[in-house]
């Protein structure tokens, strides 16, 4: 019995702590979005060479065309033409 209340302590305190361990998440716009789309597709993708793509360049084409007010169908298509 000890043990389960134990349990069920660390579990409430744990849960109640959750935004102080990982952290508030960050806001829902387009821009964050891209810009959280981009900085991931850098990090991750290692074909870049191989396909002779200019990442940079891409960015620099459409990020012009990301704005707050963008909805989200519109983000999507700039990011899949990219």
């Amino acid at each position: 019995m000890r043990s389960i209340l134990i349990l069920c302590f660390a579990a409430i305190v744990l849960t109640a702590c959750g935004r102080w361990i990982v952290g508030s998440n960050p806001e829902n716009t387009p821009t964050i979005n891209y810009e959280h789309f981009v900085q991931l597709v850098q990090e991750n993708y290692s074909f870049f060479a191989e396909k002779e793509v200019k990442w940079e360049s891409l960015d620099a084409l459409y990020r012009p065309m990301v704005h707050d007010s963008l909805c989200n169908d519109s983000l999507y298509m700039i990011m899949s033409k990219m």
